[in-house]
């Protein structure tokens, strides 16, 4: 767990330095900026059973039930459980879940007790459909993704990839918002008809596929691109040439 948790903490650093690249390629700050949980939300996961037996403790205790919500000293409520205190904030990436079970970023979710990136995801706008071949309300379900009328998904594909900085223009359109799916954890930046994109796996696993949903303030057709590109990196950080993103 410390080994996966450290190399969460190093993917968040590389997406946090890419967010400087995102302004300068937008050319200054955004209008509205967010994504991939700039402005996080109360996640809806939760671990329901902690798989600890705590029949026999006093809520307070360490293991044991939380009391009213409250703990001894040293110890945080996470999931209606008393546990150790990191020195971190409930709800927050790496960190104990939140005491009602969930995550501060609608990216994570709570994992035996641990707020972690979400490696799965299915409905939702930018992801799989369901099995059932429908989507959350609002989406269609198109070629097996979960798409709006208002929303260009870009795709990415290439050897070894970990993280992508990808700069889109759409002449006429200005990004509204940007949906990641699970496995990719985003930010962007949008300035007029300029969008940015930076995104890291969340796991030792290479990027490919739908790695954002952008989401216009008016309908993207097919042609709603003017220009794209992307500058790559492998998992060892170093560059990769010769990817070009798609977006429909």
């Amino acid at each position: 767990m410390r080994t996966e948790v450290l190399m969460n903490r190093i993917r968040l650093a590389l997406l946090a330095s890419s967010v400087a690249v995102l302004s300068v390629a937008c050319g200054g700050d955004s209008n509205g900026n967010g994504g991939g949980g700039d402005e996080p939300d109360a996640g809806e996961d939760a671990s329901e059973d902690t798989g600890e037996d705590t029949s026999d403790c006093t809520p307070g205790e360490l293991d044991c039930s939380c009391d009213e919500g409250a703990c001894g000293e040293g110890l945080v409520c996470s999931d209606d459980t008393c546990v150790e205190d990191t020195g971190c904030d409930p709800g927050t990436t790496d960190c104990v879940c939140t005491g009602d079970g969930g995550c501060l970023d609608e990216a994570d979710e709570c994992i035996d007790g641990m707020c972690m990136p979400r490696t799965d995801c299915d409905g939702e706008l930018g992801c799989a459909c369901n099995d059932d071949g429908t989507c959350d309300e609002g989406l269609e379900c198109s070629d097996g993704l979960c798409t709006s009328a208002d929303a260009l998904t870009v795709f990415i594909e290439g050897a070894d990839l970990r993280a992508c900085d990808i700069l889109l223009d759409t002449p006429g359109l200005a990004a509204m918002d940007v949906s990641f799916p699970a496995g990719v954890r985003g930010r962007y930046r949008a300035r007029g008809e300029r969008t940015a994109l930076a995104l890291i796996a969340t796991e030792d696993t290479a990027i490919s596929g739908p790695v954002g949903a952008v989401v216009f303030d008016g309908e993207a057709g097919a042609d709603a691109v003017g220009a794209i590109s992307a500058t790559c990196y492998d998992r060892l950080g170093q560059p990769v040439d010769g990817v070009v993103p798609t977006a429909r």
